[in-house]
């Protein structure tokens, strides 16, 4: 009875150990994993009529897709990432041999609407995030985080939603997700009113990915470098986000913030300048001094 209880012990272990990967997967269009490099490579060969056949009786939707990348999620099955003809993209839990597991949809961008400084509202689209491990998946789109659930096999099962509409909502973050490791968000209101609650829900966190913006569509660190660097925060950040205006390339406040970070956290291999399509953005930026904050780690990305 003992050897058999030490085979299940070891069997069970090996399991865990087949169905889970050590790092989490980040999907950013049109960055795989933060790498521009390897952001079109898929492994998928399977049909694509099946594949569309599947999509289509899954979602209720006419699709044509192609295989955009794949991801390292898991060992006992692949994940890859389907572009559409549709709005829609698709991220495929799949079997060596091209059996579909499971599948979810989300959108790789999203229209948001902001005002400029002559009154005019206009429309921009940005980037939604995808967060994935062989457990979850966090999907975030604008100022709401959807979470599914994996199982060992590799399906999918919708979990829960949060959208933050005001500052108070922000509390409920950690709450609801205590084991988010990302933090990308389009907040619908003025940041400055909320400092002391963004800077309390990173304090509960454990992030690698760090962006957060409000109204004006713009992200900055400036008011957040000294509680990203303080506690766990600075072991595990991998990411963070920036924005880049006439204000800021004056003061350069939130470049020398992410300089900190960039020379207090060691974990931290990307940070990403965020250019949003505004008739009152600013391009011309030091961009001298940015190669000098940031050397090997920069990139910059338009909406």
């Amino acid at each position: 009875m003992r050897l058999l209880f030490y085979i299940n012990i070891v069997c069970l272990f090996f399991v865990f150990c087949v169905n889970t990967m050590a790092d989490n997967s980040y999907f950013y269009y049109p960055f795989l994993n933060f790498d521009t490099v390897s952001s079109r490579s898929s492994s998928y060969s399977g049909s694509l009529t099946d594949l569309n056949t599947y999509l289509e009786d899954e979602f209720s939707l006419s699709v044509n897709v192609r295989a955009y990348a794949s991801l390292d999620v898991a060992s006992n099955y692949k994940t890859t990432i389907f572009s559409s003809n549709t709005s829609y993209w698709f991220l495929v839990n799949h079997l060596d041999d091209n059996t579909i597991i499971s599948a979810i949809k989300f959108l790789p961008q999203i229209t948001k609407e902001v005002i400029n400084s002559d009154g005019v509202l206009y429309q921009t689209q940005i980037t939604t995030l995808l967060d994935m491990s062989s457990s979850s998946v966090f999907y975030f789109e604008g100022d709401r985080i959807d979470k599914y659930l994996v199982d060992s096999d590799g399906n999918f099962s919708f979990d829960t939603s949060l959208t933050i509409n005001s500052s108070w909502e922000l509390s409920l973050i950690d709450d609801t997700f205590p084991e988010l490791s990302s933090l990308y968000l389009f907040l619908s209101f003025d940041l400055a009113s909320s400092l002391v609650d963004i800077n309390s829900l990173i304090t509960n966190l454990n992030l690698a990915v760090f962006g957060i913006a409000g109204d004006d569509l713009m992200f900055t660190v400036t008011d957040f470098a000294s509680t990203l660097k303080s506690g766990n925060n600075c072991d595990t950040l991998d990411v963070v986000f920036l924005g880049h205006k006439l204000a800021e390339s004056t003061s350069n406040a939130s470049y020398n913030a992410a300089s900190q970070l960039n020379s207090s956290c060691s974990s931290l291999s990307h940070v990403f300048f965020i250019s949003v399509w505004n008739p009152d953005s600013i391009y011309e930026f030091n961009q001298a001094i940015i190669n000098d904050f940031f050397a090997g780690k920069q990139f910059f990305y338009e909406f």
